[in-house]
C-alpha cells in the first residue's frame, strides 16, 4: 500500500485549514495545526511531515517565525507560506529561512493542489538523493577499510619474510583501482544532488 505524504497545514482560523484539507483531497495525509507553536513540537517527534502550509500572519507566531523554527531544528522539510501581501525585504528574509515558496493569495483549489504537489515532488527527490548519497559514503567506508585491512595484511607477511603471491598483489591493485571507481561515482553522485538542490532554488526563486 502506497504511503501517502503528509502535510502539516498551520492557520488560526479552522474554516481555512478545513478548506485546505478539502483541496487536496484523499491524496494527501493532512493534519491541521490552529497553533503554530504546537505544530513546531510535533516536529521534534518521530512523524515528520514532507511538506508544512503555514499562513503568514497569526497571533503568536508569524511565518518567518515558525521558518526559523523549523531551519533550528534541522530539519530539510519545505515550508510553503501563504500570505495575501509581502514586502520585498520580508520575502528575501522567508526564502533565506529555507521557505519553499511563498503563496499569494487569491488562490482557487487547483493552485494551491499544485503547489502543495510540487513542493512534495521536491521534498521526494532530496530525500533520495540525501539516501543515495548517504549509503554510497557507507559503501565506500566499507570497501575502504576492507581494502586496508587487505593491504595490511599483505605488508606484515612481507616484512616476516613470507612470500607474497603475485596474484594477491595483483588483486590488491585491481580493488583500489574499484575503490577509486566508486569514489568518482560517488563525486559524480555527490554533483547531481548539488545540482537538484540548484534546481530547487531555482525553482523557488522563479514560484
Amino acid at each position: 500500500m502506497e504511503t501517502k505524504p503528509i502535510v502539516f497545514i498551520v492557520d488560526d482560523e479552522p474554516d481555512i485549514i478545513e478548506l485546505y484539507k478539502d483541496y487536496l483531497g484523499d491524496d494527501f495525509q493532512v493534519e491541521g495545526f490552529l497553533d503554530p507553536l504546537a505544530m513546531a513540537d510535533k516536529l521534534q517527534g518521530d512523524v515528520k511531515p514532507n511538506l508544512i502550509v503555514s499562513d503568514y500572519k497569526m497571533p503568536n507566531c508569524t511565518g518567518i517565525q515558525l521558518a526559523r523554527k523549523v531551519r533550528d531544528l534541522k530539519l530539510s522539510v519545505p515550508l510553503l507560506l501563504v500570505s495575501g501581501f509581502l514586502e520585498k525585504e520580508t520575502m528575501i528574509r522567508a526564502m533565506n529561512l529555507g521557505v519553499y515558496r511563498i503563496l499569494e493569495k487569491p488562490f482557487d483549489g487547483d493552485e494551491f493542489e499544485l503547489a502543495v504537489r510540487q513542493a512534495v515532488a521536491f521534498e521526494s527527490l532530496a530525500r533520495m538523493q540525501n539516501s543515495l548519497t548517504e549509503a554510497s559514503q557507507n559503501i565506500l567506508e566499507t570497501a575502504d577499510r576492507l581494502i586496508g585491512g587487505y593491504k595490511n595484511e599483505l605488508d606484515r607477511l612481507q616484512k616476516l619474510g613470507a612470500s607474497v603471491d603475485t596474484d594477491a598483489a595483483m588483486n590488491l591493485a585491481h580493488l583500489e583501482n574499484d575503490l577509486e571507481g566508486v569514489k568518482g561515482k560517488l563525486d559524480v553522485l555527490k554533483s547531481e544532488q548539488t545540482f537538484a538542490q540548484r534546481i530547487l532554488g531555482l525553482r523557488k526563486s522563479a514560484a
